[in-house]
């Protein structure tokens, strides 16, 4: 039912072989979930499948043929050493490819490239979240020493000498 609530990608893919995968945003999405699908129908032409994927998180598709699920597919370049696959939004993706485009016209398609760079952009991301903390960190203690610190002694009313006027005033008032 989740996958209901992806948002569906207006063209059709067609499955070009095992190793290459469904080719979506710049990578190849393949899993052994989807090692049985039909590539060809019974014309002789590539089927034809839909596939929805969440713009915050393109590492996984869900293709679907004729409104039916038929399984997922991972992207093969984000998969990580442990097996794992890396977390990336439609939008850093699109950024990263913009940005080594930008500044080197034959850094075109290098995906590894474009990892490299997003990488870079999270571990900057967080640092610079560590680096917010600790500013936060150090104004709570700052702000917990200046509360702690021995407030000056005021002088009551009792201890301060009062002038001729005050102590008539206070006189009425207490009649």
């Amino acid at each position: 039912m989740d996958r209901l609530f992806l948002r569906m990608y207006p063209q059709t893919r067609q499955v070009k072989s095992q190793s290459q995968g469904i080719a979506a945003f710049g990578m190849s999405y393949w899993s052994t979930q989807l090692g049985g699908i039909e590539r060809v129908d019974r014309e002789g032409h590539s089927v034809p499948y839909n596939f929805r994927y969440d713009p915050t998180d393109i590492s996984r598709i869900s293709l679907f043929r004729n409104g039916d699920w038929v399984g997922d597919g991972y992207a093969h370049e984000l998969q990580l050493a442990d097996g794992s696959y890396q977390h990336l939004s439609l939008a850093e993706w699109k950024t990263a490819k913009y940005l080594i485009t930008s500044n080197d016209a034959r850094a075109e398609g290098n995906t590894a490239e474009e990892l490299a760079f997003v990488t870079d952009l999270k571990a900057l991301g967080k640092r610079r979240a560590q680096e917010k903390k600790a500013i936060q960190r150090a104004r709570a203690t700052s702000s917990q020493a200046i509360a702690e610190q021995p407030k000056e002694v005021w002088q009551t009313e009792e201890d301060l000498p009062l002038d001729e006027e005050t102590r008539r005033v206070l006189r009425f008032l207490h009649r």
